[in-house]
């Protein structure tokens, strides 16, 4: 479908590029590709969307770091699409063995069949997270809203502490 009239024509054409060329991330570039994503989907929609890491998180595999980075585009943009939320948070944490990313909104929370349908959204999220050895959690949290919750294994190297 057809973007709304609101977005930004510059922003759209570069979103569907980045999907068909360069499809790896610069490890320097991380957060900041993930900040910069939050903002340019925040004023497209309208819809506040905040950003927090607590630890640092240092994913030395390209391959690995590009499929956090969709997935956490793909609950963004069904949180956009879907969700009817007006607040989006992004949650990125890490210990000395895992690294965790929420992706939240305050939206209306997922419909009964969630995951009964054809959506090729979801099954390429939990797809991607299996291919790095990670777990994806696709939940109605208690405040309400949806939370997209993805945990995986970080290696000593990966862990910047």
């Amino acid at each position: 479908p057809p973007p709304p009239p609101h977005f930004h024509a510059e922003d759209v054409i570069r979103d569907r590029v980045s999907c068909l060329v360069g499809s790896e991330m610069c490890i320097r570039d991380r957060v900041s590709a993930l900040e910069e994503l939050a903002a340019r989907v925040a004023r497209q929609s309208g819809i506040k969307i905040e950003l927090t890491h607590e630890n640092p998180i240092l994913i030395s595999d390209n391959e690995t770091a590009t499929h956090v980075y969709r997935i956490v585009q793909e609950a963004i943009n069904n949180a956009v699409k879907h969700a009817r939320a007006d607040r989006i948070t992004l949650i990125l944490d890490a210990n000395e063995k895992e690294a965790v990313i929420e992706v939240r909104d305050n939206g209306q929370g997922l419909p009964c069949d969630v995951g009964k349908g054809d959506g090729l959204g979801l099954r390429t999220m939990f797809h991607r997270c299996n291919l790095f050895g990670g777990s994806l959690d696709v939940s109605t949290h208690e405040e309400g809203g949806t939370r997209v919750r993805c945990c995986f294994p970080l290696h000593p190297e990966q862990q910047d502490i």
